[in-house]
């Protein structure tokens, strides 16, 4: 090790997303420690213990989200922002070819509103390039159904390390990444 990367690498946590729209992330962006308009990136991690789930008649949490199963979500991860941002995108698929997890890119248009439910959304809002790492809903969301036995602890460890590597290949670049607005 012993390496620094070219570019600073902020590690932030958010409170009170579920008290309010947002307020933790949104304060942030009002206020940042360093300037907007130097991020290259948001690389937000929420929920990212357990495999997607959407049971037939599933309810209003799982509008206009397909049925699926656990199972066939077992090697999946969500990425929400990436059409924000193509060339982010790019460097998450390219950063997965260490990883193989199946990229699921079909999440930030859907009458669920997923891609403004998490914090990643008011740095978009804000012209930083950002994306959701999310292993999707599932019928225990929400509840004290939702317990540590259930996540699956080697696939939210190859997603860390996945994010791991696409930070670094950031923090090492030099160009920037932009959003689909084309603000940077």
């Amino acid at each position: 090790m012993g390496q620094r990367p070219r570019r600073s690498i902020l590690f932030a946590v958010f409170g009170s997303e579920e008290r309010g729209p947002l307020l933790g992330a949104w304060a942030y962006t009002e206020r940042p420690l360093r300037p907007l308009d130097k991020t290259v990136g948001v690389l937000n991690m929420d929920m990212i213990g357990r495999h997607m789930e959407v049971p037939v008649g599933g309810g209003r949490r799982f509008r206009g989200l397909t049925p699926q199963t656990a199972e066939s979500n077992s090697n999946s991860v969500n990425i929400i922002g990436h059409s924000r941002s193509p060339a982010l995108k790019t460097a998450v698929e390219q950063a997965n070819k260490h990883f193989d997890l199946t990229l699921k890119m079909d999440l930030d248009n859907n009458t669920s509103n997923l891609l403004r439910r998490s914090d990643q959304w008011p740095f978009i809002q804000r012209g930083v390039p950002a994306i959701w790492f999310h292993t999707g809903l599932h019928p225990d969301y929400h509840t004290a159904n939702d317990r540590p036995e259930k996540i699956e602890y080697e696939k939210m460890e190859r997603i860390v390390r996945l994010v791991h590597q696409l930070s670094w290949d950031l923090a090492q670049g030099t160009s920037k990444v932009t959003s689909a607005s084309g603000r940077r």
